[in-house]
């Protein structure tokens, strides 16, 4: 606060008093339950107003676990500041399927979530998976590709990126076995690009009609269509 007075033969006093400085709101949650059709998650955490001008949205620091989880609900409880279609894309990707944990942490000024750089803060995700159905081009007008059927391992989502990690099942459809199937978006964002890769096995003539109902038949000019085979054999993804 300051004040003073002015000084003249008809100065009068005047006085000036710097407003306050609004309150700090913190929050504290120790042991949060939840329970719903979806699943069973405990939390801890606190948030608190940030400084100066970067008083809202605040500061939250949170962890947490949801348990028996469903793989199609996943989508709910992402971050609406993630990425519209992000959330979008997972919501119609993820088709059947549990999670028997979620592990989650979140640390930092939410004015920069995800927080994209280590000094901002940790954003992280990470998700068991158990009988899960993944169409990972749900959108029919870019091509049908099959299904993931069955899928079992891991989902992390950290910063702006997603990783899928040592899946293994089936494709839909076809007597192919999937292993060892990694899929990663390096940028969660608009045109995000899932990059997959692994290896599918079975018969020669399931790997074959792979190729034929999926856009790589077209991208060949249906050159295989009429092609027969034979034998186990095994395919890069």
């Amino acid at each position: 606060a300051a004040g003073g007075t002015a000084s003249g033969p008809n100065a009068a006093p005047t006085n000036s008093t710097a407003p306050p400085a609004p309150p700090r709101i913190e929050l504290t949650v120790q042991q949060l339950r939840l329970a719903n059709d979806d699943a069973r998650i405990t939390a801890s955490g606190s948030w608190h107003t940030g400084q100066g001008a970067q008083r809202w949205p605040g500061v939250l620091a949170l962890q947490g676990t949801l348990r028996d989880g469903r793989a199609t609900a996943v989508a709910r409880y992402l971050p609406l500041a993630l990425d519209a279609g992000t959330r979008h894309w997972v919501q119609r990707a993820v088709q059947a399927g549990s999670v028997p944990q979620l592990d989650f942490l979140v640390r930092g000024d939410l004015a920069r979530f995800p927080f994209p750089e280590p000094q901002d803060g940790a954003f992280r995700l990470q998700a068991q998976l158990q009988g899960v159905t993944l169409n990972a081009v749900p959108d029919p007008a870019d091509g049908h590709w099959p299904a993931y059927t069955d899928l079992a391992g891991e989902l992390v989502i950290e910063r702006q990126a997603l990783q899928l990690r040592q899946l293994h099942g089936r494709v839909d459809g076809l007597n192919l076995a999937l292993d060892g199937v990694k899929g990663d978006i390096r940028h969660l964002g608009h045109a995000a690009l899932l990059e997959i890769s692994g290896t599918a096995r079975g018969p020669a003539s399931e790997l074959l009609r792979h190729v034929q109902l999926s856009p790589v038949g077209g991208w060949l000019d249906h050159a295989l269509a009429r092609t027969t085979a034979s034998g186990a054999a095994e395919l890069d993804l």
